[in-house]
């Protein structure tokens, strides 16, 4: 006796439409199709299934099950064609796999409000929200054809590191973000952002145009302060006992002149400077310049301890010469007629 055992499946078939490259937003089908072989009766239903993992995708019993959608990156995973015909099951499985194009890029850097110090150190990003990896990472200056750095990585950042930060290092830059899948290739562009590297301030000199140790009420000074190095604009600021007095916003490499009317002794005393510029916490002070303020003598007032004018021969007189107002100490000249007196 003979037994033949015949498969009763002359064909079973899973397709997937297209077979590489599907991006996010593209349509594609997948198709699950099964023959009967030809000594099964033609009307036998066999049941057919498409799953996604443990999921339930679609079912038939026309020969073909099918489905047809934009493509999305949660279609992404191990989908099976399962044909069952009594006890009689057949299973297929296909990897699908959705390639998100990248999204586009945001560029940020390590500089506060877009200053630098010369010498610090740069770290510009180039991040993507999504995409698909690898993604090529390009950092640009100026124009696309200075690109500066490119790196290809499964990461959704890119980094491009200025060691050591020139003035020449100045400038506008951009990056791009882009992925491939197959014949497929999307690029995306990211905002400019603006790098200003600054030279610090040098520590500022304060000087008087005209030096002296004092100076009278009522008389103007000028004060002079000045860094020989650091970025403009540069501000300086004057200080009197540290107490604060004005600030000058210099746009030059001239030093910031202070002009001061000298109006009671409290003008006097030590005075110092501030030099910053746009760096954040780069100021710098002076040593300082000290001179006291001298209050003019006002007219003396000559009179005799006693309130007489007239003495007797060989009569010791006593005569008081004073002034209300001066900065001490002051000297006192007797003189008779025109003549100096000397005790």
């Amino acid at each position: 006796v003979t037994i033949t055992v015949q498969d009763p499946f002359s064909s079973h078939l899973f397709t997937i439409e297209p077979q590489s490259g599907i991006f996010e937003g593209d349509n594609f089908t997948i198709r699950c199709t099964v023959q009967m072989s030809s000594l099964i009766p033609s009307d036998t239903k066999t049941e057919l299934t498409i799953t996604k993992g443990t999921t339930l995708i679609t079912k038939s019993v026309t020969g073909e099950a099918k489905i047809s959608k934009k493509a999305t990156a949660d279609d992404t995973g191990q989908y099976t064609c399962h044909a069952k015909w009594k006890e009689t099951l057949k299973i297929i499985e296909k990897q699908v796999t959705v390639a998100v194009p990248v999204s586009k890029p945001s560029l940020s850097s390590t500089a506060f409000n877009s200053i630098v110090a010369q010498g610090d150190r740069v770290q510009l990003t180039c991040a993507v929200v999504r995409g698909s990896w690898p993604i090529i990472y390009t950092f640009y200056k100026g124009t696309p054809e200075n690109s500066l750095h490119q790196s290809i990585l499964n990461a959704t950042a890119g980094v491009y590191i200025i060691p050591s930060a020139d003035t020449a290092d100045s400038g506008e830059y951009f990056c791009r973000a882009e992925n491939n899948a197959g014949v497929k290739h999307r690029c995306e562009r990211s905002q400019n952002i603006n790098i200003n590297v600054k030279v610090p301030v040098s520590k500022p000199k304060v000087y008087l145009v005209i030096s002296r140790t004092h100076y009278e009420i009522g008389k103007r000074i000028s004060i002079r302060c000045h860094s020989t190095n650091g970025s403009s604009p540069v501000t300086y600021s004057l200080f009197l006992n540290r107490r604060f007095i004005h600030s000058v916003k210099n746009c030059t490499t001239e030093p910031a002149v202070f002009n001061i009317l000298i109006n009671n002794t409290k003008d006097g005393g030590v005075y110092k400077c501030k030099a910053e510029n746009e760096i954040l916490n780069s100021s710098k002070y002076s040593e300082g310049i000290n001179f006291t303020v001298m209050v003019p003598v006002s007219t003396p007032l000559l009179f005799p301890l006693l309130n007489s004018t007239k003495a007797h021969l060989g009569e010791n007189v006593t005569l008081h010469c004073t002034a209300s107002t001066g900065t001490l100490p002051i000297t006192y000249t007797l003189y008779r007629k025109h003549s100096r007196l000397t005790a």
